[in-house]
């Protein structure tokens, strides 16, 4: 398994439309990837505007089908105006 974990700074102004968008994003990924076992938007408890996508995948093309999908190219430019910088992102490999 993979693993990607994206770190983002939001907009506090745009908290909700990034809710919003991930929200339905992640519906249609579940229903149209079977290789993506976890999609989630998570934020520390702290309350700061640092967020992070943890994403798990079984292996290497369920990444590339992600990443290849039409409905990723569409939002991910929508979640992205929504950022106050660059995502950093992260990839491991799932060890237990």
């Amino acid at each position: 398994m993979i693993a990607a974990l994206i770190d983002v700074k939001v907009d506090p102004s745009k908290v909700e439309e990034l809710k919003k968008e991930f929200t339905a994003l992640r519906k249609t990924v579940l229903e149209n990837e079977p290789g993506v076992l976890v999609y989630h938007l998570v934020k520390p408890r702290d309350g700061s505007d640092e967020y992070r996508f943890v994403e798990i995948y079984q292996d290497m093309d369920a990444v590339k089908v992600h990443s290849a999908a039409d409905y990723m190219r569409e939002t991910t430019p929508k979640l992205t105006a929504c950022l106050t910088e660059a995502p950093g992102v992260k990839m491991y490999d799932v060890v237990v």
